[in-house]
């Protein structure tokens, strides 16, 4: 199940050794006997006895019993070597039932809660790096879901629609009517939006601006930004102006305002604010 194995997540804890099976379950080690020692098993008289059929303690120390079809030889013996020597330190019975305890938990209790930490853990261990989460306070939250349907390819412009099989009079783009409605034309290369990505390069004084496509969107950095802050406030900026008019309500004039009462942006002069300094983006 999702790469985890639950039945191996449970281990039982020896008590008399009575309802044990010797060779079926994992009760020493992380495997059973039957399968790390295949031939003392075929040449195990009674297969299916218990722990307690086979030791025994007497003044703390183990008294190991075997039946066998016949004496083990060659290799073995040397499985039956290695075997007495693991069961000569395993701790004494404590006289109480054996019980099974659950392995992710110190108190060896199990819960559902620790059931789905260990799937969600197992699941997670099977995927990619997950990529860069597009998160940024800065912005309405409604800003930060259409941004991650432009990373996921989720926008529904018409060529989208059409691969879709919905019947469209055209799949041009509405605004030029010049190219294929597709999200990267839609947003980048459009003359609509390309006339408004040259107002924000003018707008911040920047010599050329770093996006050729719509993935650009999405984490578009500034080399011209050397600090988190700034990073953050750039980022904003392209995706505010990429879905200005997704926003209701708060306006896109309204938001700017808002990073600058907060002496975070002077939106006239290309200049952002960090820890009480001016740092000019130029």
């Amino acid at each position: 199940m999702l790469g985890c194995d639950i039945s191996n997540s449970f281990v039982k804890v020896i008590g008399t050794g009575s309802d044990t099976s010797f060779w079926d379950e994992v009760w020493c080690g992380n495997e059973a006997f039957f399968l790390k020692y295949p031939r003392l098993h075929r040449l195990e008289l009674h297969k299916n006895a218990s722990v307690a059929d086979r030791i025994s303690w007497s003044d703390s120390r183990p008294s190991i019993t075997w039946e066998w079809t016949s004496q083990p030889r060659w290799r073995a013996a040397d499985d039956l070597e290695n075997l007495e020597k693991l069961l000569n330190v395993i701790p004494p019975a404590c006289g109480k039932p054996d019980t099974w305890t659950w392995k992710h938990e110190k108190h060896g209790k199990y819960s559902s809660a620790s059931l789905a930490a260990v799937l969600t853990n197992a699941f997670l261990a099977n995927k990619p790096l997950p990529e860069p989460t597009l998160l940024n306070k800065l912005i309405p939250q409604k800003i930060g879901i259409f941004m991650w349907r432009v990373q996921k390819n989720r926008l529904p412009v018409r060529i989208e629609l059409d691969n879709k099989g919905i019947d469209l009079n055209s799949v041009l783009c509405p605004v030029c009517n010049d190219d294929i409605e597709s999200i990267n034309h839609a947003l980048v290369a459009c003359k609509s939006a390309a006339s408004m990505w040259e107002k924000v390069r003018l707008w911040w004084g920047f010599d050329n601006l770093p996006i050729t496509s719509y993935s650009d969107l999405a984490l578009c950095p500034s080399p011209h930004i050397r600090d988190n802050l700034g990073s953050q406030i750039w980022q904003a900026v392209i995706w505010v102006n990429t879905v200005d008019e997704q926003i209701e309500g708060e306006g896109k004039i309204g938001f700017f305002e808002g990073l600058a009462k907060r002496g975070l942006i002077s939106p006239f002069s290309g200049t952002i604010v960090s820890d009480g300094s001016s740092n000019v983006l130029t």
